[in-house]
């Protein structure tokens, strides 16, 4: 790859989030990126889908901070888990970004849901048991179709990179949706979990305005 990938990562990511922010892409929106499922390096070309009668269903969007697995009472995994199901089978969201999750966390969470829904993500030092930052869909209303997991670093094609005095590794994932109740239109979700140690880390990742 060229030397400028980290900036043009950096770059990309910001586009990335300014589209989040201000509109879903249309079905009919077009993306530059590289091949495979890593960020885009240019700023996505936003097209507004033309104006119909279709009444789309609200999007419901959670985020969930699941907490280590800890063994230790009284707040072990082994208590929370039920809890964490009825809660999540109860809300019934599209889409919700998780934190903490251990694998075995979000298996435990997968077999607590109903089986249209699916979950992407990988631990945060490139090891499937570790912590991540997993997205969960139902795949009745969202096809995912491009998806990246990177490190909140200097160094974010290094998962398990940590150069901005963080307590830990951090990591975002981000995918990229196609929603079948609104016409095909297209938009992303992005879950991470900023550091709680550094004030330095916190806003090192955060996009301003591009330059």
């Amino acid at each position: 790859m060229p030397d400028q990938r980290r900036v043009t990562r950096r770059l990309g990511l910001k586009a990335l989030l300014a589209a989040m922010v201000t509109v879903p892409l249309s079905s009919a929106a077009a993306i530059s990126s590289p091949t495979g499922s890593s960020a885009s390096t240019q700023a996505p070309r936003v097209l507004r889908a033309p104006l119909t009668g279709h009444q789309t269903p609200p999007l419901r969007v959670m985020t969930f901070n699941l907490r280590y697995a800890s063994t230790e009472e009284p707040n072990s995994w082994a208590d929370r888990r039920p809890a964490t199901g009825r809660l999540l089978r109860r809300a019934a969201p599209d889409v919700f970004g998780t934190q903490e999750g251990l694998y075995q966390q979000l298996r435990d969470i997968q077999s607590a849901l109903a089986p249209h829904y699916a979950w992407i993500g990988t631990g945060r030092e490139r090891v499937s048991g570790d912590e991540s930052t997993a997205i969960f869909y139902d795949t009745r209303r969202l096809v995912p179709v491009q998806h990246d997991t990177f490190a909140l670093s200097d160094t974010p094609d290094v998962l398990g990179s940590e150069t901005w005095g963080g307590d830990t590794p951090r990591t975002a994932t981000w995918v990229r949706f196609r929603d079948l109740d609104d016409l095909g239109r297209e938009f992303y979700v992005l879950n991470t979990h900023l550091d709680n140690a550094s004030q330095y880390a916190r806003p090192s990742w955060r996009p301003g305005p591009a330059t």
